[in-house]
C-alpha cells in the first residue's frame, strides 16, 4: 500500500527515475576512477557521489520539483550541497562498514544507496526544494546592547 502510494505520486516517481540515472552516473565515475584510473577507493566513491549529486540537483530543481531559476537558485544549491556533504559522510561510513563483511566495493556501495536514498528524498522534498524554502540567518533587529 505504501509503495503504491509513493509510485502514484508523480513527484516521487520523477525523483526515483532521476535517482536511477544519477546512480548510473555515480557508478560510472566510480568505475572509471577506481578500476580504470586505480584511484583510492574512498576518493573514487567521493568522485562518483559528487558527479551523481550534481546531476541530481539540476534535474530535481528544474524537472522534479518544477522550480524556476529565479527561485533562490544559489541558496538552494548551497543547501543541497551542504546536505550532500552529510549524505556523502553517511554513505562513505556505511560503505566502510559494509565493506568489512561484504568484501566488495560495489556491493557495499549498493547497500549504502538504500540508506542515503530516503535521507536525501526527505531533505530535498521538505527542505531544499520546498516552495517555502528560506536559507538565511535570522537578523537581530534589536538595537540594544
Amino acid at each position: 500500500m505504501f509503495i503504491n502510494l509513493l509510485l502514484n505520486n508523480k513527484q516521487f516517481t520523477k525523483y526515483l527515475a532521476f535517482g536511477f540515472i544519477a546512480v548510473f552516473i555515480d557508478y560510472g565515475a566510480l568505475f572509471i576512477s577506481y578500476t580504470l584510473l586505480e584511484v583510492n577507493y574512498i576518493i573514487a566513491v567521493l568522485c562518483g557521489f559528487i558527479c551523481g549529486s550534481t546531476f541530481q540537483f539540476f534535474t530535481y530543481f528544474f524537472y522534479t520539483f518544477n522550480l524556476s531559476k529565479n527561485n533562490i537558485f544559489f541558496k538552494r544549491m548551497l543547501a543541497f550541497f551542504l546536505f550532500t556533504i552529510i549524505g556523502i559522510t553517511i554513505g562513505t561510513l556505511s560503505i566502510l562498514y559494509f565493506k568489512t563483511f561484504l568484501h566488495s566495493l560495489y556491493l557495499s556501495k549498493t547497500a549504502s544507496l538504500f540508506i542515503t536514498f530516503f535521507y536525501s528524498f526527505l531533505l530535498n522534498k521538505y527542505i531544499v526544494f520546498n516552495k517555502n524554502f528560506r536559507f538565511c540567518v535570522p537578523r537581530n533587529d534589536d538595537n540594544t546592547t
